[in-house]
Formats: structure tokens, C-alpha cells, sequence
């Protein structure tokens, strides 16, 4: 080649696709953990199972109905040494949690929308796994339910708008029924609880509360309060009942 055509040669644009290239399984976990905040590993086990699809991990053993910790393990550092997320032991004796990072949010934008970066904090630790333990529930039982959550809703808010109450997140089914999710693991003052009942209640064609025993017990006592029409609406699960799926 003459030389001058070397050196006159005009450089290649950028690609406009660059940056990490996911799979079908990888856009799927990283826009349910970006949904959910974050998830703790040996959710992430069963999340990973459920999802399938071809390739290495699907191709490996699961264990009851996980994928192994190992191969768990294995996925999340791959995302962490692309950029797109980072994962962290908060409490002894319990396991990793794994979060997304900018880059991974960035990745996934299309399809949960845009979020801002989140990184866990020990206090917030009971909340989310509640919150991921519930959800995981709901999609075994519907899985051809559509999954928005808090982070989605109060992302979506316009400026300046304070709704009532936001749900912890919202199930539509296919035939368009909405299903408003909400964990309740303290007890909440009576008269603020039976106000995020009727709101809730006025809003969303059912209302399935997950809750402890003590709190269990307020809720069930304002709900006695309501209108039959209302009554029926709202669902009660207890969170003492809940292990690993």
C-alpha cells in the first residue's frame, strides 16, 4: 500500500453499538435487578433458573430449582468486570447482594426506563429482599404477569407531583387486571395505615398486602371498617410464612 495512502487514510467513526454485549438471559436479570434495586444471591439463584434460555449457565445443573452458587457467582463477576454491576456482603453469615452500577442501568434503559444509581445500605437490607421475595412469589404464581416496581413509579412522577401512597409494585395480568403489591413488615399508626388502604383500595382493582403477624392484625381491623366493595379487593399474605421458594 503507498505510503501516502496510509497516512491519509480517514479514521472509522466510533461504532454506535459499542459496549457490552448482553445476552438474552443477562438483559433479563440485570432489567429485574435494576427493576428491584437490588437482590440478594441466593435470589438471584432461583431468578436465573427460571429464566432459562440457551447457553453456558442453562446448560449446567440446578439445584433444586437454582442455579448453583457457583455459577451464580461466576455471572455476577462477569457483569462486574464489564461495568454493569457491583456486589457486596453487608451482614455475616448472610449472602452477597448485587446491585446494578450506572453502566449496567445505561444497558438495560430501554427496557425498565431511566433510573438513578443505587447502592444498598444495611438498613434497607429487610425491605428489599422482602420486596424481591414477594415478587418472585407473584411471577411464579403469574407468570405472564408485567412487573413495574416502586423505583419504576416513582421515577415516572413528575416534578413537584406527590401522589398518595406509591405500591411497593404493580401486576398487571394479560387480561389488563392491575394487582397492587405492598410489604408491610412494621407496624404502621392506624390512622396512616387505613389511609394507604383506602387509597389503594380507590385506586387499583386489587390490593394484595404481604405483612407480618402484629401488622396483620391493624390491617385486617381497618379493613373491617371498609365497604364490602373495598373489602374484597384487598389480598393478605403473611411474611412469617416466607422462606426461599
Amino acid at each position: 500500500m503507498d505510503p501516502y495512502e496510509m497516512t491519509s487514510r480517514k479514521p472509522r467513526k466510533p461504532r454506535s453499538d459499542r459496549g457490552p454485549r448482553l445476552t438474552e438471559r443477562d438483559s433479563q436479570a440485570l432489567s429485574w435487578i435494576g427493576q428491584q434495586y437490588a437482590i440478594r444471591l441466593d435470589q438471584l439463584q432461583i431468578l436465573l433458573a427460571r429464566l432459562g434460555g440457551p447457553g453456558e449457565y442453562d446448560r449446567k445443573p440446578k439445584e433444586k430449582g437454582r442455579l448453583t452458587q457457583k455459577r451464580t457467582m461466576d455471572l455476577v463477576r462477569r457483569w462486574e468486570r464489564r461495568g454493569l454491576g457491583s456486589y457486596g456482603w453487608f451482614l455475616r453469615g448472610y449472602p452477597a447482594w448485587v446491585w446494578l452500577s450506572a453502566q449496567g442501568l445505561q444497558a438495560v434503559r430501554q427496557q425498565i426506563g431511566d433510573l438513578r444509581s443505587f447502592e444498598p445500605t444495611v438498613a434497607g437490607l429487610s425491605r428489599l429482599f422482602f420486596c424481591d421475595q414477594a415478587r418472585l412469589l407473584v411471577e411464579e404464581r403469574y407468570p405472564d404477569g408485567v412487573w413495574q416496581s416502586e423505583r419504576q413509579l416513582r421515577a415516572g412522577r413528575k416534578p413537584g407531583e406527590r401522589p398518595p401512597h406509591l405500591p411497593d409494585g404493580l401486576l398487571t395480568l394479560p387480561n389488563g387486571h392491575i394487582v397492587a403489591m405492598e410489604i408491610e413488615r412494621s407496624v404502621k399508626e392506624y390512622g396512616r395505615l387505613k389511609k394507604i388502604l383506602q387509597a389503594l383500595a380507590s385506586q387499583y382493582q386489587t390490593v394484595w398486602y404481604f405483612c407480618t403477624g402484629p401488622s396483620e392484625k391493624v390491617i385486617k381491623k381497618a379493613i373491617e371498617t371498609f365497604p364490602e366493595s373495598s373489602r374484597r379487593k384487598i389480598l393478605i399474605s403473611s411474611l412469617d410464612d416466607f422462606s426461599l421458594l
